[in-house]
């Protein structure tokens, strides 16, 4: 990793046993091979410590609602915070932003043979690093209201085959029909 000083997420592994470590491996290596903006970015992987490196996103409302210090890193918590307060008019276009950035980051699994499994709100994480830091309050009005935040999948748990089946998949059958 290069030392810029950026922030990143350390996910530990807790389990110690030979299976565990072999799912981290293997995670580590699905997600070094993946490159999307709607996807978490891979940073790296400790071996030694069994912990997988990835990028550090959040949403930092300051720009949104003043200085309150309210930063929040799943679209569930994202949620929340705006279900609580007045996010100045941003709850219509979070709904569709959020939709398509999801289904564009699915979309992009799914080309590479991997379903997602877990989707949900704690597990699509948003950002608005794209305008957070900008300090002209025209610019960050402009740039929320065009892209209020940026969606982007983690946590794919065991999700990465296409030799994946379901319960339901395997318990089917196909009635033969003679037409």
């Amino acid at each position: 990793l290069p030392d810029n000083g950026a922030k990143i997420v350390v996910k530990k592994l807790l389990a110690s046993d030979n299976e565990a470590r072999k799912s981290l491996v293997k995670e580590a290596r699905l997600l070094s091979k993946l490159q999307h903006p709607n996807v978490v970015r891979f940073e790296g992987v400790c071996l030694d410590k069994y912990a997988v490196l990835l990028e550090y996103v959040y949403f930092d409302f300051t720009p949104i609602r003043g200085n309150d210090g309210i930063t929040v890193h799943s679209l569930a918590n994202f949620l929340a915070v705006c279900e609580q307060s007045d996010c100045h008019g941003m709850h219509c276009s979070i709904f569709i932003h959020s939709s398509l950035d999801v289904a564009l980051g699915l979309k992009y699994l799914h080309e590479k043979g991997i379903a997602h499994r877990d989707l949900k709100p704690e597990n699509i994480l948003v950002s608005n690093h794209h305008y957070n830091r900008l300090t002209d309050t025209r610019a960050v009005e402009c740039m929320a209201s065009i892209k209020p935040l940026i969606c982007k999948l983690t946590d794919f748990g065991e999700s990465r085959s296409k030799d994946i089946h379901t319960e339901q998949i395997l318990k089917s059958k196909t009635a033969r029909v003679n037409r």
